[in-house]
């Protein structure tokens, strides 16, 4: 045998004597609860629900992620030095060590052949990897380092502390009271765990720890009972104001199980005539007060904000897990992390329909669907183990002999069987949440922890002092295991570090618009962690702004302009590929190339094809979204523009055969224009309300001359868009160049009307249109109130004079063909001023 796995009756007498008195086998050289491995552990417990910080854009799952890695990884690394010391640690029973490891045995084989590893391993989703290790990390470092009885009851309290700070500071964080001075703060959305949701099932599962362990233990000492009710109480008033019928449903079933627990306990051994069921009596009104929040859905006053929470539905996300497992990634899914991917490329097209159409869900109805689909039907199966074996373990543990009877620890234990079974439900009807999981496996450690402390003959110990060859294998296994944790620490500490470095250059673009400092953090943070897609794609975009400014700087000169362009273009192609490479199956990756590409369309030479390939790459990994061919219609149509601008200003190039150039042009410019009428009607049959989409085909059909179909789109979009004062002013606009002059004063003055009377484009056609109905009076009214508004228009002055004299408005006036007559700058905002 390698190793041997100590029983009852290989203990001896003197380390029985030890375990009974609650003090620990000497792995960690004290059984004082405050050694320097339990404190930390004690502090992980405490601050995981509560702990963000502001130096990253994400203030709160990148900070979780480090925090979480640090302490975890760190305490597994002094237990494994300590192992390697002493040849000696503690394990959990066979079943729940065995499940673990089949657990993360199938997730890790899943993230090898995951359809996108970059996402796999180390990211924010909850079934990552990385956060899988954490889970299960945080219930081995419990039942490892919680081996007597002070620190099963402190890690308990730290866990109980922990989720009544959240609680007390999303009750005043959720009343519109705002804590802390951060932007991102500011809101009744912004909590430290991820979503209000996910506060509630959290605090739930406090409610139910600290229930299940009055029912069990009922502490005499009176302050203990006025913080347990008080906390109590916090809990019970936060999960009233955020009402959801699926945290009633998981405290029902978590207080079902603490009720046959705390019953079976009370009808142990005892007469009828002396059964005590006093103890039943909380857990029963919970499970009644539960019950009639489910059926009745009462409508409770509330005095804080809990904003609606979107998702999937159940049969949307089964559509998209039976999409997903096609072949044998049907045993091991797409992979941790992909469920995003999945959705895009599985999802109902009906949802198009809905105002949601432009999101991107990164989880299903609930986050088991969402693991069927990732982690396959071996992940899910080794799920539903990990959760059996630790409900049966907490079950049968705390219904223990009478000779290892300790009222407190048993209702640490009831208490973690009760968080085990709610968190265990929600992952059945709720979206998952890192915190959540951590709690859930945090509170399992716990539980066998005290399980171990109540009986020290089920603890497990591997012990391979007493053979040589044990010791040499496990020994380069906890080595290697060391190794692994240590580059586990590098990858974390370099994201991290990359990603402060992104969080500096887009806060030092926000509050001093200094976009050349901002470019030196962004290409810190590209060259502290070159796989970073995030910082990629955002330093594409600082580019691509910077590609703006030296066009429209006239301070350069032009030579020194050109070639300063053609490296900032080089360069911003150059990082916006390569996020492609780091992660093709983001689509927003693959339109930031596109956007780069459209950008420059007319200066560099087939940029618009360019443009089209891109945003063609991305619609092979969302081919039901319908901005995507939209996108490519817009590409074709500045290319239209271009080859129409060198139609304008032929003369002007020498060396060419004139004739044949303008031949090729025409032709090129229709064809572009046909190419983009045929996606965006690709658009439109993916989105029939995309108002966007037939406003551009209006658009085009204007550019072929073709007002009657340009028209017929855009009194389409005025229907599904009755309020929109642009939409208004469009339809007036192309009437108005139909000659259509009386619907053009119509929907003219609804635009102005919608505005509010400020949107000087719409009043400057109308004035135009009363001249051509025979109201020179009025025309003249509206220029006189355009003038008064933008005295130093030239446009608007001439215009006047020359219907205050009697003359065409339009006589020696040069109207511009690119942009608006008039700069709008009131609620309407700046319309496209159709050719």
């Amino acid at each position: 045998m390698i190793s041997k796995l100590s029983n009852k009756n290989k203990i001896s007498k003197e380390e029985r004597k030890h375990r009974e008195e609650g003090d620990s086998p000497r792995l960690f050289g004290s059984s004082s609860p405050w050694t320097l491995d339990k404190v930390a552990f004690y502090a992980f417990l405490f601050l995981m629900p509560i702990f963000f910080l502001p130096v990253t854009l994400s203030p709160v799952m990148l900070n979780k992620q480090l925090f979480a890695g640090v302490i975890l990884l760190g305490l597994f690394v002094y237990a494994l030095s300590r192992f390697l010391a002493s040849g000696r640690i503690n394990l959990p029973n066979k079943m729940a060590l065995g499940t673990v490891t089949a657990l993360f045995s199938v997730v890790l084989l899943s993230a090898v052949f995951s359809i996108e590893r970059s996402v796999s391993f180390i990211s924010f989703s909850v079934d990552s990897i990385f956060w899988v290790g954490m889970y299960i990390l945080a219930f081995l470092l419990a039942v490892n380092i919680l081996r007597d009885r002070a620190s099963v009851v402190m890690s308990f309290v730290s866990l109980s502390a922990g989720i009544g700070a959240l609680s007390i500071f999303s009750l005043i964080q959720f009343s519109g009271i705002y804590i802390f001075p951060f932007d991102f703060a500011q809101s009744v959305t912004f909590n430290p765990v991820g979503t209000v949701f996910a506060v509630g099932f959290i605090v739930a599962a406090g409610m139910a720890a600290i229930l299940g362990y009055v029912a069990l233990a009922n502490p005499k000492n009176r302050l203990i009972k006025y913080i347990i009710w008080a906390l109590a109480s916090i809990y019970v008033l936060l999960v009233f104001q955020i009402n959801l019928m699926s945290i009633w449903i998981s405290l029902a079933i978590a207080f079902v199980v603490i009720s046959i627990v705390v019953g079976m306990d009370k009808m142990k051994g005892a007469k009828a005539s002396t059964l005590d069921l006093r103890p039943l009596l909380i857990p029963f009104f919970v499970i009644i007060i539960a019950l009639l929040a489910v059926f009745i859905n009462p409508v409770i006053p509330s005095f804080i904000n809990v904003p609606a929470e979107i998702g999937p539905t159940f049969s949307g996300t089964l559509d998209i897990v039976k999409g997903s497992l096609d072949g044998v990634r049907a045993l091991y899914g797409t992979g941790p992390g992909t469920f995003p991917y999945d959705f895009a490329q599985h999802r109902p097209l009906e949802i198009n329909q809905t105002n949601f159409w432009g999101v991107q869900f990164d989880q299903g109805q609930s986050v088991f669907l969402t693991h069927l689909a990732t982690w396959g039907l071996l992940g899910s199966l080794a799920l539903l183990s990990t959760l059996s074996v630790f409900i049966f373990t907490l079950f049968k543990g705390v219904l223990g002999k009478k000779s290892t009877r300790d009222d407190s620890l048993r209702g640490i234990i009831l208490g973690s069987l009760g968080i085990v079974v709610l968190l265990a439900v929600s992952i059945f009807i709720y979206r998952g949440n890192v915190v959540m999981y951590t709690m859930l496996f945090s509170a399992a450690g716990i539980g066998t922890a005290g399980i171990f402390v109540l009986s020290p003959e089920k603890s497990k110990e591997l012990n391979t002092a007493e053979s040589p060859r044990a010791m040499l294998f496990s020994s380069l296994a906890a080595i290697v295991l060391v190794s692994f944790s240590l580059g586990g620490f590098y990858f974390l500490g370099q994201k991290y570090v990359a990603d402060v470095y992104l969080a500096k250059g887009v806060n030092e673009f926000t509050n001093s618009q200094d976009l050349e400092s901002a470019l030196g953090y962004l290409n810190s943070a590209i060259r502290t962690n070159p796989k970073n897609e995030r910082a990629l794609r955002i330093t594409a975009q600082a580019l691509s702004l910077r590609l703006t400014n030296i066009a429209t700087n006239d301070d350069i000169q032009q030579e020194q302009a050109n070639q300063l362009f053609r490296q900032t273009l080089q360069s911003a192609v150059s990082i916006a590929t390569e996020a492609t490479t780091v992660n093709p199956h983001n689509v927003q990756n693959w339109t930031q190339l596109g956007r780069l590409y459209e950008q420059v369309i007319g200066i560099a030479s087939g940029a618009e094809q360019l443009a089209v390939d891109a945003y063609g790459d991305a619609l092979k990994f969302d081919p039901k979204n319908p901005s995507l061919p939209l996108a490519q219609a817009r590409a074709y149509i500045a290319g239209a523009d271009a080859s129409q601008s060198l139609l304008a200003n032929l003369n002007q190039i020498e060396d060419v055969d004139r004739e044949k150039l303008q031949e090729e042009l025409i032709i090129q410019r229709k064809d572009y224009l046909d190419k983009a009428i045929e996606r965006i009607n690709f658009s439109i049959e993916l989105k029939s309300n995309y108002s966007e989409a037939r406003f551009l085909l209006a658009n085009a059909y204007s550019r072929l001359g073709e007002l009657d179909k340009a028209i017929e789109e855009t009194e389409t979009v005025a229907e599904l868009n009755p309020s929109d004062p642009n939409v208004a002013f469009q339809l007036g606009l192309l009437y108005y160049q139909d000659e259509s002059y009386n619907l053009a004063k119509d929907a003219l003055e609804y635009s102005l009307t919608l505005a509010n009377g400020e949107f000087a484009n719409a009043r400057y056609y109308l004035g135009l249109a009363y001249f051509e109905l025979g109201d020179r009076q009025l025309a003249i009214e509206q220029f006189e109130t355009l003038e008064k508004d933008n005295p130093d228009n030239m446009l608007i002055t001439r215009i006047l004079n020359n219907l205050v004299n009697g003359r065409d408005p339009l006589v020696e006036v040069q109207e511009p063909q690119s942009e608006p007559p008039v700069s709008d700058d009131g609620g309407a905002g700046e319309p496209v001023i159709g050719e």
